[in-house]
């Protein structure tokens, strides 16, 4: 089996009932996080991760590769419980063969706020020039 991980870039490949954790400290309570990673499928035709933190989670179906060089790029956001938390990325598969899971690589935690615009009528404009 061939796992292409780009030079100089590193990757975990989670196999059946594998996880990465990684312990959140000096989070603030209530702001929402992000976190965005690259993932690549390597046996199985539908595989998923479970992606969790602060008690809340979401699975993430990797049925179809739509980047040319096989990873995509996944993001999940969620509100911090409290000041100290642990992200999961969990593959529950169980393949035939122990060692089929997905790549992970690229993983990072932001904090960010949410601003919502109102559109406003006088904010729409138009343009005539022909392209």
């Amino acid at each position: 089996m061939v796992l292409v991980v780009p030079e100089g870039s590193y990757a975990v490949r989670l196999g059946n009932e594998a996880s990465i954790r990684q312990r959140l400290a000096g989070a603030a309570r209530g702001a929402r996080y992000a976190l965005t990673f690259s993932a690549a499928r390597t046996c199985a035709q539908a595989e998923r991760l479970n992606v969790s933190a602060s008690g809340q989670w979401a699975v993430l179906p990797m049925q179809t590769m739509y980047s040319s060089n096989g990873w995509d790029s996944y993001a999940w956001t969620w509100d911090a419980a409290a000041n100290v938390f642990d992200v999961v990325i969990h593959n529950p598969g169980v393949t035939e063969d122990p060692a089929c899971g997905s790549l992970i690589r690229n993983t990072v935690e932001n904090s960010f706020q949410i601003v919502i615009y109102k559109m406003w009528r006088q904010w729409l404009t138009e343009n005539s020039n022909s392209v």
